[in-house]
C-alpha cells in the first residue's frame, strides 16, 4: 500500500504505475479531507477483494472492504480512500489482507496532525492542545472514551463544533491552531512554549487585541512594567504585568478573572 499525492494506475505488469507518493503519510487536519492509498494484487483469481482494518493504539477504529479492478492478466489495482474525520489525531495503522488469502497481510502508517509546526502523536496530546477551545467537561468526556470509540467521538465533536458545517473544513479549529502556531512564535521568550503563556492563552482565545499599549505601573496599581490589551468590541481591557523585568508577562488577578469569564462563554459555545 502506498499513500500518495497523485497516482495513475498502471494498465499492465509490463509498465510502472505513475505515482507521487507521500512517503511519511502526513495528513493535516482541517486541510486534508481524506487519505488515498494505492494498492495492487496479483494472481490468476477471477476477482480480488481486500479487507482493510484501521487501528490506533491497538484498538480497531473501523473495518472496510475494497474490490480491486482487473487491469490485465495477473494484475488488479485500486485506491482505498480513508476519511480523515474517521481517523482522529495521531498515528493510525491501516492493514490490508486478501479475503481469499487472509495470511497475506501488509500495513501502512498514517499520521494525522494539526500542521507541521504542531505534531501530535497521541489522542492525549490532542486533548491537551484543545484546552482553550472546549470546556473541561467536554474534553474529559473525550478523554474517557474507550480507544475503539475515539474516532467516532472525535468525528462527533468536530461536527458539533464546526461553525460552517456546509464547508469541508472546520474553520473554527483551523483558526484556533493557526493562533497556537502564531503564539509559539510571538511569545516564546518567556521560558516556555508561547501558547502556554498568559499572553498566548489570551491571544488564542480572543484573537489579536484591537489596541496594545504600555502603561505606567501606577496607573494599574501594580509594580513592574504593565502591558494593556484592549478589546473594545468585547468591552474588555486586560492588563499584564512584568514584575521580574525579564519579559514574563502575567495577567493581574482582576484581568485573570475577567478573561476566565469570557473564555468560559467561548468554550461553552464549542461544547
Amino acid at each position: 500500500p502506498v499513500p500518495f499525492y497523485h497516482a495513475t494506475l498502471r494498465p499492465s505488469l509490463d509498465s510502472l504505475p505513475r505515482l507521487v507518493p507521500s512517503p511519511r503519510s502526513p495528513v493535516v487536519f482541517g486541510r486534508d479531507s481524506f487519505v488515498p492509498v494505492y494498492l495492487e494484487a496479483y494472481g490468476t483469481a477471477d476477482r480480488v477483494t481486500l479487507r482493510a482494518r484501521v487501528e490506533t493504539e491497538g484498538a480497531t477504529l473501523f473495518v472496510d472492504s475494497l474490490p480491486l479492478v482487473r487491469r490485465s492478466a495477473g494484475l488488479f489495482s485500486g485506491v482505498f480512500t480513508v476519511p480523515v474525520r474517521r481517523l482522529g489525531i495521531g498515528v493510525t495503522t491501516i492493514g490490508f489482507s486478501r479475503t481469499d488469502a487472509p495470511a497475506d497481510t501488509t500495513t501502512v502508517p498514517v499520521f494525522v496532525s494539526f500542521g507541521d509546526d504542531l505534531p501530535v502523536a497521541s489522542f492525549e496530546q490532542m486533548l491537551n492542545y484543545l484546552r482553550y477551545f472546549a470546556s473541561p467537561s467536554r474534553l474529559r468526556a473525550l478523554r474517557d472514551v474507550v480507544p475503539e470509540q475515539r474516532a467516532e467521538a472525535w468525528a462527533r465533536f468536530v461536527s458539533q463544533t464546526d461553525p460552517a458545517p456546509q464547508t469541508p473544513e472546520h474553520e473554527g479549529l483551523r483558526q484556533y491552531f493557526q493562533r497556537i502556531q502564531a503564539a509559539n512564535l510571538r511569545f516564546r521568550d518567556e521560558g516556555q512554549q508561547g501558547w502556554l503563556t498568559d499572553r498566548g492563552m489570551v491571544f488564542i482565545t480572543l484573537g489579536e487585541p484591537e489596541q496594545v499599549r504600555e502603561s505606567n505601573p501606577m496607573d494599574v496599581g501594580s509594580r513592574g512594567r504593565a502591558l494593556v490589551w484592549d478589546y473594545p468590541s468585547r468591552r474588555t481591557t486586560l492588563i499584564f504585568v512584568d514584575q521580574t523585568g525579564f519579559g514574563r508577562w502575567r495577567l493581574t488577578v482582576q484581568s485573570q478573572a475577567d478573561f476566565q469569564a469570557i473564555a468560559r462563554a467561548a468554550q461553552d459555545r464549542n461544547g
